[in-house]
């Protein structure tokens, strides 16, 4: 279904694109798509429902070959209801201002988003999946979620009338396996969300649990927490700081918990903060103390400012970059060359 149904895809496209007449008479041209990104698909997608019927007419009149099936056209409505919701969460993930814990925590809603739009179950115990009915229902490849495949009809059903008809135009049978493998598409899609994480280590895999970041939350923190941390990141930072500078960065957390506890404006401050404060909002509140610490908490939070679209953030969905994509990591790119040069400039000597 799916080298077939993205063949059909690209073919009508092609031939769209090609008829001046019809562009003109809808005012809009169908963008290109490409394969690799959520948001490419969701683009193509939200561009053919908008204009299904000026397209499906001029299909009807002039008989192409490309004309594509009901069930496509369902299969398509589909992937617009899911991509649409994938685009929103992906375009809130990226920014300059955003730490890699409110990434997560993005992903984590689209997993909830997921799961209430299908009522899929899980995460499944070995005995709840050993028990799921896969005649009325499909198990996902890692077998922590099932989804019934009423609950995929259902889905479709509430996609309006556009798509009740094209149910109608399918045949029970063709419909009863494109049910089915739009729940095995689905539930997988479900179980990988949970799985796609914002930072990775230096082994291109998925770190542990981000540590605190932000002064409300360091502050919380116990002194042999806080040294678990540190101890953890030492390596890295060795790399860039002696250990006198990471020493001081242990002396500013003692010295904000100091601050927090005797100064009772600072404290209401913190106090005032939650789970929407950005890193910048949190830096201003220790104004130009705890510099070190500062610093040393915004490399952890820090994240790429485009993250739907660097490859190693998602790689766990195997996506790739594309040539029509260079343009959208040059601040990741820029930064590793900066980075590589770092040594070389350091060797040049002025006069």
């Amino acid at each position: 279904m799916d080298e077939g149904f993205y063949s059909s895809l690209t073919s009508l496209i092609s031939y769209l694109r090609m008829q001046q007449i019809l562009i003109n008479d809808m005012k809009t041209k169908a963008p290109t798509v490409s394969d690799t990104r959520w948001e490419s698909m969701g683009k193509v997608s939200a561009w053919f429902k908008t204009n299904r019927v000026g397209v499906l007419a001029y299909l009807d009149l002039k008989k192409p070959s490309v004309a594509p099936s009901p069930s496509w056209w369902i299969v398509l409505m589909f992937i617009q209801k899911i991509s649409a919701e994938a685009t929103i969460t992906f375009r809130s993930l990226e920014g300059l201002t955003t730490i890699v814990s409110q990434q997560r925590e993005g992903l984590r809603r689209l997993h909830v988003v997921y799961v209430r739009l299908f009522n899929a179950s899980g995460p499944l115990s070995v005995e709840d999946a050993n028990a799921v009915d896969l005649g009325i229902a499909v198990l996902a490849e890692d077998r922590q979620y099932s989804l019934q495949l009423s609950d995929v009809t259902a889905v479709l059903e509430d996609l309006g009338l556009f798509v009740a008809g094209k149910i109608e135009e399918t045949g029970a049978d063709e419909m009863a396996e494109l049910v089915k493998g739009l729940a095995v598409c689905t539930v997988n899609l479900i179980a990988g969300v949970i799985y796609i994480v914002a930072e990775r280590d230096s082994s291109n895999e998925a770190a542990a649990e981000m540590p605190p970041v932000l002064p409300h939350q360091i502050v919380m923190l116990r002194g042999r927490e806080f040294s678990d941390i540190l101890k953890v990141q030492t390596p890295r930072l060795r790399t860039t700081c002696s250990i006198t500078e990471i020493d001081v960065i242990e002396q500013e957390f003692e010295e904000l918990q100091s601050t927090y506890h005797r100064e009772s404006s600072f404290k209401a401050v913190l106090d005032a903060c939650g789970p929407h404060t950005s890193f910048e909002e949190g830096g201003k509140l220790t104004q130009d103390r705890f510099c070190f610490l500062r610093e040393f908490c915004g490399g952890l939070a820090t994240a790429f400012p485009g993250t739907s679209t660097v490859e190693s953030d998602f790689s766990i969905v195997k996506w790739e970059k594309d040539v029509g994509r260079v343009s959208l990591t040059d601040f990741s790119l820029e930064g590793i060359l900066h980075a590589k040069q770092f040594k070389l400039m350091r060797s040049i000597k002025f006069e």
